[in-house]
């Protein structure tokens, strides 16, 4: 008998369409900027069904761009993910159109741990692509340029054992 997978929820920040992939204005139009996020989103709500260590998945939408941290603190706690007794929270970015379900297993394989943080880098190295933690209140957000390292600071100082997934 397998034993089960300790199950994090999944929230997915989504910035308005319209507002997303901005560096990309001059390249493709607007209704192809939203069709490439809309086909990224569903891939890693794709992946987050696939994943064992899924629970379940909320998109989320901040109103704006430096509000992401209000909106992930306000998720948490209308859906009540934080504290004694609930599973992890993953916070997975929606523009990760190669995940897949395998991949995520892999690195949230990595914070299962009740005092473990989990932060895994975007493709640069400096920014957050998934932040997951359990157990424990954490709102200590620092999406942003150098945002892998903001983060493995604030789940160290928070009282957490930061750890990290290519």
């Amino acid at each position: 008998m397998m034993e089960p997978c300790p199950t994090f929820h999944a929230l997915v920040p989504l910035k308005a369409p319209s507002a997303c992939k901005s560096r990309l204005v001059g390249a493709l139009p607007e209704p192809a900027r939203e069709q490439l996020v809309q086909t990224m989103l569903a891939a890693v709500v794709r992946a987050c069904r696939e994943a064992r260590h899924i629970g379940g998945t909320t998109v989320i939408e901040p109103a704006g761009a430096g509000d992401l941290g209000s909106a992930l603190g306000a998720a948490l706690d209308r859906l009540g993910l934080e504290g004694a007794g609930h599973g992890g929270v993953a916070i997975i970015m929606a523009d990760l159109p190669l995940l897949d379900g395998q991949v995520l297993d892999a690195a949230l394989s990595r914070g299962t741990g009740r005092a473990t943080g989990l932060v895994v880098p975007d493709q640069h190295g400096t920014g957050t692509s998934l932040l997951a933690w359990r157990g424990s209140r954490f709102r200590d957000f620092r999406y942003g340029p150098q945002s892998f390292g903001a983060h493995m600071a604030a789940l160290r100082a928070a009282g957490f054992l930061p750890v990290s997934h290519p």
